[in-house]
């Protein structure tokens, strides 16, 4: 929180001088020689409905969003709670009805969710700021929601 009228003071008794607020940093995502980055959205009280269809497919240490057509990809950022196995690439998630999904690269997919051009707005949403290899896309798209498809 802000200082507001408060004052601090050195341990000499003298006055620090307010210089704003303090932000961490944001945590550094893997190399690519390490592992792929792996966003993960925070829990969210609201949250957009747009759907999105395609294939995960892995490049350049970030795992995107490739629609059936076209050649544009979508750094995919995972729903609350999802993990990835960075020796297998899989990633477990929950679908809509709250079961335990895996996805890996190659795999169809429904992502019910938003999209940000906006690489410190998915910094917002995940807490992580895309590294820039994961800048390279159309966009970000938020997947709140998974659906594996055959």
């Amino acid at each position: 929180d802000a200082l507001g009228d408060r004052v601090v003071r050195d341990r000499r008794g003298g006055t620090v001088r307010d210089l704003g607020l303090y932000q961490p940093g944001f945590p550094r995502p893997p190399d690519v020689g390490t592992g792929l980055f792996f966003p993960v959205l925070e829990p969210a009280s609201a949250i957009p409905l747009a759907l999105f269809q395609g294939r995960i497919i892995s490049r350049g240490g970030c795992l995107w969003i490739q629609p059936a057509e076209g050649d544009a990809v979508y750094l995919i950022l995972w729903p609350p709670g999802s993990r990835l196995d960075q020796t297998t690439r899989r990633v477990t998630t929950r679908d809509a009805s709250r079961a335990e999904v895996v996805i890996s690269v190659g795999d169809r997919l429904r992502a019910g969710g938003g999209e940000t051009k906006d690489p410190s707005f998915v910094a917002t949403l995940t807490g992580q700021k895309p590294p820039p290899a994961c800048q390279t896309g159309e966009a970000y798209w938020s997947a709140y929601q998974i659906t594996p498809l055959p």
